[in-house]
């Protein structure tokens, strides 16, 4: 049983998080809005957090335009490739079992994975880069691309700082 709802849901397979998701939180369609000025900086461009969500589980534009309306600066498009390549199999996202916290140390010997989630999660990905036809990821990317252009660091990143 999953205690969180996460927005991406490892007990669907990869594809049906890509046509039916974001989940949880991110589907709520509420748009969290900063106030005053971004306190951080990220490679020189004025950011609220200073942290953001890497590329693997924002799987297409509804995923990356729900993680700027929460409220995440940095974001990255799920990586893409010149061609149609199929997600290994589902599971595509374990829990890894982890007495305290993971140190190097533990991590050298190995973490075991499952599929039983708890909170908070520890997890392990392996979706091998999928990617759709070029016709459709650059489509849905521009999508992505014009959601961004209406925060603040992407006004600034497009308007060619």
């Amino acid at each position: 049983m999953i205690i969180l709802s996460p927005f991406f849901d490892p007990l669907k397979s990869y594809e049906e998080n890509y046509k039916k998701g974001p989940f949880g939180k991110f589907a709520d369609k509420k748009v969290y809005k900063q106030k005053n000025d971004p306190p951080n900086a990220f490679l020189g461009f004025p950011v609220f957090t200073p942290f953001g969500i890497p590329a693997g589980p924002l799987l297409n534009s509804k995923f990356v335009n729900a993680a700027l309306d929460k409220g995440f600066d940095i974001v990255e498009y799920k990586t893409v490739r010149s061609r149609k390549f199929s997600a290994h199999t589902w599971p595509n996202v374990l829990s890894v079992k982890i007495k305290g916290n993971l140190t190097e140390k533990k991590a050298e010997k190995g973490l075991i994975g499952y599929f039983k989630f708890a909170n908070p999660p520890s997890i392990t990905n392996s979706f091998g880069v999928p990617s759709f036809d070029p016709n459709i990821w650059q489509k849905d990317m521009r999508k992505a691309v014009k959601h961004a252009k209406k925060r603040t660091i992407s006004n600034r990143q497009f308007q060619g700082r």
